[in-house]
């Protein structure tokens, strides 16, 4: 039974070892594709916002030179 332990607590080891990296990759992964997505629905938010905005009170500088001309 000694020698049964001798391989397969080495093997264990390895195996958690490898589990914790490959389940630390998985949690930062989807953290960055959290951010990824707020970033993309702020910025949706952005156009939509420009799109119902009158071009007479928008504060931008393409809305500044649509009504100076």
């Amino acid at each position: 039974m000694g020698g049964m332990n001798r391989y397969f607590n080495p093997f264990l080891k390895v195996a958690l070892g490898a589990g914790a990296v490959v389940g630390g990759a998985y949690v930062l992964s989807r953290i960055k594709d959290k951010r990824d997505s707020e970033t993309r629905l702020e910025r949706v938010e952005q156009i939509v916002e420009q799109i119902l905005t009158p071009a007479e009170t928008r504060t931008e500088p393409d809305a500044a030179k649509a009504t100076e001309e």
